[in-house]
């Protein structure tokens, strides 16, 4: 006999407002990153006149040529927003992937909780906890729903496959190992972190990663994510009202 109705602990939800604030704060940064101008030159060397003397006392033999070219490597417009902002995007950018990442296992342990139990199945939900976050959105459904498809031929597998990625060789950082005369001793785990175009367009995507989830799957399980999309998108407008988004 099927189970019809449940109370349940949504212990999901700290993590979606804390990632609904990120997406305000990260697209602020954007817009001061949009209108950022930089220094020429000519105001680098009045504001630091001893700059050029700076690059020959580190590299004695360098040629006037050269710190030329340094000088005008400074004042390119991606050089000072990597300067200026470089930091802050990458506090941002590894925040949004840990909670982006964070709030699709929730969602998705929620989902399959309440499947399982309503086929009084709950004990398998142990056994299926362990499996990758990736196995549970593309796999772990079919326990208790065998029709179930998730499409891996769309971008929403590519950018879930993408997130998991990096937020390991985040969370289970290894370092490159090597002797002296140049041994590879261990093979370290480096996030595939990419210039500031290209990040921004995976921080975005993996801001709006748990909510397409969630609106995907409901497409097969609405018995089961009606009241978490419900709410998802209650806190979304809720936050686009504020002026936060």
């Amino acid at each position: 006999m099927q189970r019809t109705s449940f109370g349940w602990s949504a212990s999901y939800s700290d993590i979606e407002t804390a990632l609904l604030s990120r997406r305000g704060s990260f697209r602020k940064l954007l817009a001061e990153m949009d209108n950022f101008v930089p220094l020429s030159a000519a105001e680098l060397e009045e504001r630091d006149p001893g700059i050029r003397d700076k690059v020959r006392q580190s590299y004695p033999d360098i040629s006037d040529e050269d710190i030329q070219k340094h000088v005008d490597f400074m004042a390119e417009r991606l050089t000072q927003l990597y300067m200026r902002f470089g930091e802050i995007f990458r506090s941002e950018y590894i925040q949004i992937i840990l909670l982006s990442h964070a709030l699709c296992e929730g969602l998705i342990n929620a989902i399959l909780a309440l499947g399982l139990a309503q086929n009084n199945s709950e004990a398998v939900f142990e056994v299926v906890e362990k499996a990758s976050v990736l196995e549970k959105w593309v796999v772990c459904p079919k326990c208790f729903h065998a029709a179930y498809h998730f499409p891996k031929d769309r971008e929403l597998y590519a950018g879930l496959k993408l997130l998991c990625k990096i937020r390991n060789d985040l969370v289970h950082g290894k370092i490159d190992l090597q002797t002296g005369q140049g041994e590879k001793l261990l093979k370290g785990s480096k996030p595939d972190f990419l210039p500031f175009p290209k990040d921004r367009v995976r921080a975005n995507r993996f801001l709006d990663l748990p909510h397409d989830l969630l609106s995907c799957v409901h497409e097969q399980l609405p018995k089961f994510t009606y009241s978490m999309l419900a709410m998802a998108n209650m806190k979304l407008q809720k936050y686009k009202d504020a002026g936060g988004l």
